[in-house]
């Protein structure tokens, strides 16, 4: 497995299936900036809701089953029907057009799994089980986000704009050692954090 993350910035992911799974998958799709397609022949009220409120360029629907030529212009294609023909034939499709392909529940497709991820604005902290346990990975993610300050994004911002001033001087931002001024901003935070405040070890 090679961990990756993906910027969408308005490319398309195509999802095949229109359920409660789908509809969860959807949501992950448009919080990363993707333009969604969804192809099904019955699809959730939720689903339907979401599309009226964003409209056909955030999020297009399909009511009638897959068809290969679905996959047109995408660059991420999601399969989520609980049918394994449907399924199948998603998956050799997204293999012969060279699309990375997430079968939900389904890793012997996959040649994408997704990951659980925790956010904080620019921070995305992803746990991955190789498909094996779906559920450990939440765990995993849920524990080490309750460990973490909420103002992760602010300090990536902070970080951000004192390599930018670092560069404009001409410096190089990988001669600097960043870590001394990355261990200040975070000691100031995790001390608020409620899982570090309600720690038993904490003297």
């Amino acid at each position: 497995m090679f961990p990756v993350i993906l910027r969408f910035d308005g490319r398309i992911a195509v999802v095949i299936g229109g359920g409660t799974v789908a509809e969860r998958k959807v949501a992950g799709l448009l919080d990363a900036g993707a333009r969604v397609r969804v192809i099904a022949p019955i699809i959730v009220d939720a689903l339907q809701d979401r599309a009226d409120v964003l409209g056909p360029d955030r999020l297009r629907l399909a009511v009638r089953p897959y068809d290969p030529s679905d996959l047109d212009g995408a660059w991420y294609v999601v399969a989520a029907t609980g049918d394994p023909t449907v399924q199948q034939a998603v998956a050799d499709e997204c293999e012969r057009r060279q699309l990375w392909c997430n079968a939900v529940d389904d890793p012997q497709r996959c040649t994408a799994l997704l990951p659980a991820v925790h956010r904080s604005g620019d921070v995305v902290i992803a746990v991955s089980t190789g498909g094996a346990s779906p559920t450990l990975a939440r765990i995993l993610r849920d524990r080490i986000g309750q460990a973490l300050p909420d103002s992760l994004g602010e300090i990536a911002r902070t970080l951000e704009v004192r390599r930018r001033a670092w560069q404009a001087t001409g410096a190089s931002t990988e001669a600097r050692d960043w870590q001394p001024e990355t261990d200040a901003l975070l000691a100031e935070e995790i001390p608020r954090c409620p899982a570090f405040r309600n720690s038993p070890d904490r003297k």
